[in-house]
């Protein structure tokens, strides 16, 4: 299939973009859009692949039982200095990563979509 790109014009909100730039290491506006555009496409492709292998009852009851679960043994969820400081060490260990690591990191990424796509024919 072809590639081809669409120009369009967005409203983003500039801290949201710019924190995805340094989460992802993206050097552009464009590339971090297209980044993020692939990355929904495959959490939507995998819900999709789940919900076909095991039902879509089971899918909803295990992200309701999770959450559940998650509430019981955290208690409250983080307030927000707890939020802001896991989210400054979450980007500060994205940044941390060298372009190699990055790259195998995707790497891994596609192997797992292709065991998923694998063990849903």
């Amino acid at each position: 299939m072809e590639r081809t790109t669409v120009r369009l014009s967005m409203a983003l909100d500039r801290r949201t973009l710019s924190k995805a730039m340094r989460l992802t290491g993206s050097r552009t506006k464009r590339q971090t859009v297209a980044m993020a555009l692939e990355e929904l496409v495959k959490a939507q492709y995998h819900r999709v692949a789940l919900t076909k292998t095991v039902g879509a009852g089971v899918v909803e009851t295990t992200e309701a039982a999770f959450r559940r679960r998650r509430r019981s043994r955290h208690g409250q969820l983080p307030t927000s200095k707890t939020r802001q400081d896991l989210e400054r060490q979450t980007e500060a260990y994205y940044r941390s990563l060298s372009k190699a690591e990055r790259n195998e990191d995707r790497h891994w990424t596609r192997l797992a979509a292709q065991s998923a796509r694998l063990s849903g024919d």
